[in-house]
């Protein structure tokens, strides 16, 4: 089955770009089709797609889930349905920032305004920062290989474990502030991108360390921490462009930048093609090098880009990833 990104573009429309690949590979050999001859589809308002898109998650039963500013939607390749919570209980509010699903077909729920929810077995389970969760939205989840559930948001992270939230913060090496975004890669380490820096928490620590800069998580900064097929870990920024924070086998990248500015928008695809988007209102298709041994600048012939316009095919002028 191919691997896909979904885009969320402006007017109101859900896009998805859908590229057929076979399977896992390096930016040695054929990176797929041209961005031009990318498969492209659009639902719009007009076919129920609601607008104002801020997440979206696959459950383990194939549905697309959509959180927005006006509510939560779930998405079976047809139609567009509202979820509508069980008689007598009710989600923290309809404005949905963040999403997780977990192998059991339990989901959880995060929220522009704060505090989360636990979709599991017919019922919704809410906490706040009564319960330990940090205030403020909620950037991002991320599951950790002993099954604890982590939240970012914009002013710390916590674990979820036994039935209860617990901040994380200074006495485990974290600072504890904004945080935009989070990872666990295939070796089990916990990434979380912080207002003064990227941390990671190895499998089985206790403690985080400190690992690279900041990447502009600051309000209108970024994150974005992404592993690539060969294990390496790469984070984004709108002023550092990418940049590699681990090689394959987990430890310090030989290569400090492979830099292009104005970045908003993250992907990697099983290719070890990064997906950018937020560069003067383009999408564009950087491979990755192999061994991060070397930089790369904006004037690689490998790098592909494509205005988002309508005049190029696209729904809009501008999308998110």
């Amino acid at each position: 089955m191919g691997s896909f990104m979904f885009a969320m573009v402006r007017r109101s429309a859900l896009a998805c770009a859908l590229v057929a690949f076979a399977g896992a590979s390096l930016h040695a050999q054929d990176p797929g089709p041209t961005l031009a001859q990318l498969a492209h589809r659009a639902w719009t308002i007009r076919d129920g797609a609601p607008g104002g898109v801020a997440a979206l998650a696959q459950s383990a039963d194939g549905f697309l889930w959509i959180g927005t500013r006006t509510g939560l939607y779930r998405f079976d390749g047809v139609r567009f349905e509202e979820f509508e919570p069980p008689s007598g209980q009710a989600l923290l509010s309809r404005s949905v920032s963040a999403l997780l699903p977990l192998p059991d077909g339990s989901f959880w729920v995060g929220y522009s305004f704060g505090g989360v929810s636990l979709l599991a077995g017919g019922h919704v389970v809410s906490y706040g920062a009564r319960d330990g969760l940090p205030a403020g939205t909620v950037a991002a989840f991320a599951r950790d290989s002993d099954g604890g559930v982590w939240a970012a948001t914009t002013t710390g992270l916590a674990r979820f474990s036994g039935g209860a939230w617990r901040r994380v913060g200074v006495e485990r090496g974290f600072p504890g502030g904004l945080t935009s975004d989070l990872l666990v890669d295939r070796r089990g380490v916990l990434w979380a991108s912080e207002i003064t820096g990227v941390f990671v928490l190895p499998r089985g620590a206790r403690r985080f360390v400190w690992r690279a800069r900041s990447l502009d998580v600051a309000p209108g900064g970024f994150g974005m921490p992404r592993e690539a097929p060969d294990g390496s870990v790469w984070g984004a920024s709108a002023t550092l462009g990418i940049v590699p924070l681990s090689d394959s086998s987990g430890g310090p990248p030989r290569a400090e930048t492979y830099r292009t500015r104005g970045v908003e928008g993250f992907l990697i695809d099983r290719r070890a093609n990064a997906w950018i988007t937020g560069i003067s209102g383009r999408l564009m298709r950087i491979p990755l090098p192999a061994g991060l041994g070397a930089t790369a600048t904006t004037g690689s012939a490998e790098w592909q880009t494509l205005p988002m316009s309508r005049v190029t095919g696209m729904s809009g002028s501008a999308v998110y990833v």
